[in-house]
């Protein structure tokens, strides 16, 4: 099965939207995601559909405030609706699935019930509106598995950069790669260093474990690469247009591993 490769919008930062998308197709990518609070994700949106690109998702609000909607008070409901208008972004523009981060940082506040109760109000919103949650790793395990056990119509978007740098050698996808709806792929050099952002096979992480583990479960949509030049001076110098074409030539490298792994299971 052909697996379609897709990169982030702004991966090279809040540079012109049509160079983005320039450069997203010269360079084979198919698909993107936004940010649901950019100041301009509608526009974005209007460009993504002109020009013939699939948003697979919206990314969710994050921040430390997102935190509050595990405790009493006024600051997780407002929380929970910018939560809410997210979605509502996602309906505005046919967007299918919702990334959600479930805390910030460290530590990360104790399971609740206010805090079940605004992720269940979070989930049947976007169920009622055929927008599905997906729940990405973080540095913990319990607050995911506890939100993929509580709402059964929840997936799990794997951050591949997340496990490399902040799991301490966990494997998310032999607990949860049934239920994989996005992926998140980005490269860094493991634990105890930064989450840098950087493109496939310029880090330390395992890519090759990385195909074997996407192509041993059933997922029918894009790599998808989530970049931020700026968190590192790895690419420092570059131009967007060098840059676009190493990350596409990764992300393609990645793909076709995937394929590859997927046609010996057949």
């Amino acid at each position: 099965m052909y697996m379609k490769i897709g990169i982030n919008m702004n991966a090279f930062g809040d540079i012109d939207i049509d160079l983005q998308i320039k450069l997203m197709q010269e360079n084979g990518f198919e698909a993107t995601f936004i940010k649901a609070e950019h100041p301009r994700a509608d526009e974005m949106m209007q460009a993504i559909r002109n020009a013939g690109i699939d948003c697979e998702s919206v990314h969710a609000p994050i921040g430390k405030e997102l935190n509050d909607l595990w405790y009493e008070g006024e600051a997780g409901e407002q929380m929970l609706k910018r939560q809410l208008r997210s979605v509502d972004l996602c309906v505005r523009h046919e967007i299918p699935v919702m990334v959600v981060h479930l805390s910030s940082g460290v530590p990360a506040p104790r399971i609740s019930d206010i805090g079940y109760q605004r992720f269940k109000a979070l989930v049947d919103y976007a169920d009622t509106h055929w927008v599905k949650i997906a729940f990405e790793n973080q540095r913990f395990l319990a607050n995911i598995a506890f939100a993929l056990e509580q709402f059964p119509t929840a997936g799990f978007c794997w951050d591949v950069g997340h496990e490399g740098v902040f799991a301490n050698n966990r494997r998310y996808m032999p607990l949860f790669g049934h239920l994989l709806t996005q992926l998140h792929v980005h490269d860094n050099f493991g634990p105890g260093t930064w989450d840098v952002h950087i493109i496939p096979y310029d880090g330390s992480i395992d890519y090759e474990r990385v195909a074997k583990s996407i192509a041993a479960v059933d997922y029918d949509r894009s790599l998808m690469l989530e970049l931020a030049v700026a968190a590192s001076d790895v690419y420092a110098g570059w131009t967007p247009e060098q840059y676009y074409q190493h990350a596409g030539q990764a992300a393609r490298k990645l793909a076709d591993r995937v394929e590859y792994y997927r046609s010996q299971r057949a």
